[in-house]
């Protein structure tokens, strides 16, 4: 899912970045709050599905996309971020078939697509620990099953800028 609101400076590169595992049969759905730069035109051919929402919250855009999709594994990109598909591909084949979450680290980039640093995700030991003293990580990327997604109740969107996080933390303390 890539949630969408007047992208048309990135969303090629983001889709882009998706290629591989559109390639392999991933489903690309655009969740778009009525762009009226030409997102959605520069978007065109390079997902499967579009939905339109009104402007508002972006995990709302997020809930409605995943809603939509039929797939197993699910997750949302924002349009202004790039993954290495070829990392998730490798991951879903090599994985135990009981994983419901997975996710990785970061590399930052500026508008030019150069490199600036490095984040490295703490594992999953640390995501009570760090909600407890305040601190929300923004676990982009973020490969879980629509089963899982479903079950937590989706992203609650009382929380704005940090939903994600707190999706992440209620699989934790799930299991």
């Amino acid at each position: 899912v890539v949630p969408t609101l007047n992208a048309v400076g990135s969303i090629r590169s983001t889709l882009e970045s998706l290629r591989l595992l559109k390639e392999a049969g991933a489903r690309i759905i655009i969740v778009d709050s009525f762009s009226t730069d030409g997102t959605v035109e520069v978007s065109r051919g390079h997902f499967d599905q579009l939905i339109q929402i009104p402007k508002g919250n972006m995990y709302s855009s997020i809930n409605a996309g995943i809603d939509a999709s039929y797939t197993k594994f699910v997750s949302y990109l924002n349009a202004d971020d790039i993954i290495f598909s070829d990392i998730i591909l490798h991951t879903l084949e090599t994985m135990d078939h009981d994983v419901e979450l997975f996710y990785g680290d970061l590399d930052f980039i500026d508008w030019n697509g150069r490199f600036l640093y490095s984040y490295m995700y703490p594992g999953p030991e640390y995501i009570v620990p760090l909600a407890a003293s305040g601190i929300s990580i923004s676990p982009i990327g973020t490969v879980y099953t629509k089963s899982l997604w479903q079950n937590l109740g989706g992203f609650d969107t009382a929380y704005r800028y940090s939903a994600d996080f707190d999706f992440l933390l209620r699989a934790v303390l799930k299991g």
